[in-house]
């Protein structure tokens, strides 16, 4: 009895010895001091190094083909599929409100350029992170108001995505657990604006008291507008000649979670079923292929210093056009 103890005992410390060699593995190493990853223990360790392992090798396997765009290893690699998802918001798009505003016709389609990129007429904040918060709706939102304020005249300003989350529950949203855009803008409409980020900072979490200070408003819209259900057309013409426009899309798959550069597209996306919101700040071409040029809020270290191109005009990839709005000052 006492030797097959101590065989046992022997053998769990093997395991462990090589547990602790495996995470001297200089890439897990870079992995975690980059994005300042720490872990609960030596066995929850060793499972995030086993799916960070996993994620490089698809990292690796898509790299090696003929695609648009490439894959790379970022903040969210030692994730695996499902608690990816997990962090996304998780809705399917209903039916057409006939209460919406906007018609899905006049006056928004005709000539565009070849290009556009708001940024380049500093039209458009810094990329920020959401962090473990489910807030792309109210992310998007925000930038959305704050490039409408600009291009309206205004100061441009970083406005309160924390507002969001604490005060527009009875609009439809649900703070961290996710939201809308459109019923974002809806009720910045009636509160009479946001405050400025610096006043109403940003927390990674719903608190349900809503701390508005109604005389410390800085921006303000008296209305939002959709735009047609799929039509990237009239998406375009929007985005030229009004600006960034607050959009959703199916973002559930792994090639979007470990998304590097390039041009994104994946046939397996849906149309209908979308998880994460961004704001479209342009479009353009890449080596004969069109994109969406879109801000995430995932930081700098996702993607193209938090920027994403989504493939256009390829039959409304991953569901880009399905629901868009964007606020009128």
């Amino acid at each position: 009895m006492c030797v097959t103890l101590l065989l046992l005992l022997l053998s769990a410390l093997g395991d462990r010895l090589l547990a602790e060699l495996d995470l001297q593995d200089p890439a897990w190493i870079h992995f975690k001091s980059k994005y300042g990853k720490t872990y609960s223990s030596l066995e929850e360790e060793a499972r995030r190094l086993a799916i960070f392992r996993r994620n490089s090798r698809l990292i690796a396997e898509h790299n090696a083909g003929d695609s648009s765009f490439r894959m790379g290893v970022n903040h969210l690699a030692d994730l695996s599929s499902t608690e990816y998802r997990a962090l996304l918001n998780k809705r399917v798009l209903p039916a057409p409100r006939a209460d919406e505003p906007g018609d899905a016709s006049a006056g928004r389609r005709g000539p565009t350029g070849i290009s556009k990129d708001w940024r380049a007429e500093g039209a458009v904040t810094f990329v920020r992170d959401t962090g473990s918060c489910d807030a792309s709706w109210a992310f998007a939102a925000t930038g959305a108001v704050e490039s409408a304020w600009y291009l309206a005249g205004h100061t441009l300003v970083s406005l309160s995505e924390q507002q969001l989350l604490d005060c527009s529950h009875q609009y439809g949203n649900n703070g961290c657990d996710g939201g809308l855009a459109k019923q974002a803008f809806e009720y910045v409409t009636s509160a009479g604006g946001l405050e400025a980020e610096t006043d109403y900072p940003y927390r990674n979490q719903t608190d349900y008291r809503c701390r508005l200070n109604d005389t410390a408003t800085s921006a303000n819209i008296s209305n939002w507008m959709l735009t047609t259900r799929g039509s990237e057309a009239e998406l375009e013409y929007v985005v030229f000649h009004i600006g960034p426009v607050a959009c959703a899309m199916d973002a559930s798959h792994k090639s979007f979670q470990l998304y590097s550069h390039g041009v994104y597209s994946d046939l397996k996306c849906s149309t209908t079923r979308l998880t994460l919101s961004l704001l479209i700040v342009g479009y353009g071409v890449e080596n004969g292929v069109p994109f969406w040029l879109m801000k995430n809020a995932w930081g700098y270290g996702w993607g193209e210093q938090g920027y994403i191109k989504l493939q256009k005009g390829h039959g409304n990839m991953c569901g880009i056009a399905s629901d868009c709005s964007y606020p009128v000052v």
